[in-house]
């Protein structure tokens, strides 16, 4: 009988995984390097190596899970929503998924409160970006039927 149950936290973190490796063909790795070079390598550049990876790490998971919830979001542009109606609908959504990301990569345990302060301003500016970036390509893959 066990084999016939279907466990809705299982399904749901599987739809959650398709996703975000949809969403890695919509990421601009271009774009990404150029804010990486011109943002991040400053704000990093004093850290020793395994904090450059966990700040590296907690930023790329970022753009990932906020784009990914941009184009989950997009299916509310359907319903007519802006795209600014829409961030405010999700903006909680995002600052929880920092906040978890933030746990996720132990950023108190490797880096100093003057670090994460400043790594956490990047990630917020940065998961508002791919948010947006998310929203309008999901609608593009909707309209195209490819979502």
């Amino acid at each position: 009988m066990d084999n016939n149950v279907i466990s809705l936290e299982q399904k749901a973190a599987d739809r959650n995984s398709i996703l975000k490796k949809k969403a890695m063909h919509g990421i601009n790795n271009k774009e990404l390097n150029d804010y990486y070079n011109k943002v991040v390598k400053d704000s990093i550049h004093h850290l020793s190596f395994l904090q450059k990876f966990v700040a590296e790490e907690y930023l790329g998971d970022t753009v990932i899970d906020s784009f990914a919830m941009g184009i989950e979001a997009s299916k509310l542009r359907l319903d007519g929503k802006s795209i600014e109606g829409i961030e405010e609908v999700f903006a909680t959504d995002l600052h929880s998924k920092l906040a978890e990301l933030g746990g996720k990569h132990q950023l108190y345990q490797y880096l100093r409160e003057g670090d994460i302060y400043s790594i956490t301003i990047i990630a917020e500016d940065l998961s508002n970006q791919w948010f947006r970036k998310g929203v309008i390509y999901g609608e593009k893959q909707r309209k195209l039927r490819l979502m």
